[in-house]
């Protein structure tokens, strides 16, 4: 006994404590609710068939805390005794579950080896089959129960699970089960040197679009040389078609600096699955979300002539018929909502541009930065451009 007790410390330094360390799970935290069925026996006198229900919610990759419900109909094994019949027993405990050992590297198909305990209560119900006695009998009873089971990943959410039950008033039991994990919302920034990360993150971002626009305006100040040049040779030649050549230059020169006077690119970060404005993040990025959208406010108010495109996007994870469905919604209400804010501040309904990309248009495929993923983009534009 103490040769295993020494191996399953071994195996909980080595495991466990690991595991406790991680922040989040990789797609998010989540609880699960299992169906399944099980064998055993009871000591009211049977071998019991039961079907289980058992919720339960991951406190971390190694712990979590259940509740499990079952109803057995078991066959009495006695023939001594004086009331033959079968029992019906119900079932409701709550436990305390240990991943003590975990298989693979992938946290979300991961092979878990696991220990649990629970306590609850105990109701059975006993029949009779003497034709000439019609007592019943009913008993209620405390409940202890230690398993030693496996959980096995199909999916990131599907799963099966084994476990062998010991306790009282078990006797023994086998269960399986298989069950669906639902995901819980989660907060986006966990540490203060990862809200100090997306800060510099957006800093960067905001200094990389500044560069564009620079860029952008070189561009379009040597394209107007070159047209004036070319306009002014043209003058000179005093072609027949003369005016014809110079109306259609002058509109092309006029669709080009249209369509790349850019003046101003903000982006608004918002909290994973959510389309509320500054809900599920912190309060940094809810500062910048702030300021953000009252200075594009500000300028489109002050300058008619403006206009704003408001680009919504979300952060892909499984890349699934489903979920593709689901971002494309949920960049379009993201969208939608800072549009609506704009017109709350007094901007132009004939201001405001809404489109949505859902998943395709991600900055990162790092996990760390995946915050930047789930923003709206405000481009202020010059024009008529859609």
């Amino acid at each position: 006994m103490k040769r295993v007790f020494v191996i399953l410390v071994f195996i909980a330094l080595v495991q466990v404590l690991p595991a406790q360390t991680q922040t989040e799970f990789p797609a998010g935290k989540f609880w699960s609710l299992d169906f399944g069925v099980g064998v055993g026996q009871i000591t009211v006198d049977g071998i019991a068939l039961q079907f289980v229900i058992d919720p339960k919610l991951w406190l971390s990759p190694a712990l979590m805390v259940g509740s499990r419900a079952g109803i057995a109909y078991s066959f009495e094994t006695s023939k001594s005794h004086s009331m033959l019949g079968n029992i019906l027993t119900l079932e409701g405990q709550v436990y305390l579950r240990w991943n003590f050992l975990r298989l693979g590297k992938n946290p979300q198909k991961t092979f878990n080896i696991f220990l649990q305990g629970g306590l609850g209560l105990l109701a059975s119900y006993r029949g009779t089959k003497n034709p000439f006695d019609d007592v019943t009998e009913t008993r209620g009873s405390f409940l202890a129960d230690a398993a030693l089971g496996l959980t096995i990943p199909f999916t990131p959410r599907w799963h099966m699970e084994t476990s062998a039950r010991i306790g009282y008033p078990h006797v023994w039991g086998v269960t399986l089960t298989a069950g669906y994990k639902f995901p819980l919302p989660q907060t986006t920034i966990t540490k203060e040197g990862e809200e100090r990360v997306v800060y510099e993150d957006r800093i960067v971002y905001q200094d990389r679009v500044e560069y564009q626009d620079r860029v952008e305006y070189q561009d379009r100040i040597e394209y107007q040389d070159r047209v004036e040049y070319r306009d002014r040779i043209e003058y000179q030649d005093r072609v027949e078609y003369r005016d014809r050549i110079q109306y259609v230059e002058v509109e092309k020169t006029r669709e080009v600096i249209r369509r790349i006077m850019i003046t101003q690119v903000e982006y608004i970060l918002f909290g994973p699955d959510i389309s509320r404005f500054n809900m599920g993040i912190d309060a940094d990025a809810r500062s910048l979300n702030e300021l953000v959208i009252n200075s594009i406010a500000q300028s489109l108010k002050q300058s008619p002539n403006l206009r704003v495109r408001i680009e919504g996007h979300a952060n892909p994870v499984y890349n699934t018929p489903a979920e593709i469905q689901v971002l494309a919604a949920l960049s379009e209400n993201r969208a939608n909502e800072v549009a609506r804010l704009l017109r709350e501040k007094g901007v132009s309904e004939n201001q405001i541009i809404v489109v949505s990309f859902g998943g395709t248009r991600t900055l990162t495929s790092e996990q760390e930065r995946w915050n930047l993923n789930r923003r709206v983009e405000l481009i202020v534009i010059q024009g008529d451009i859609n």
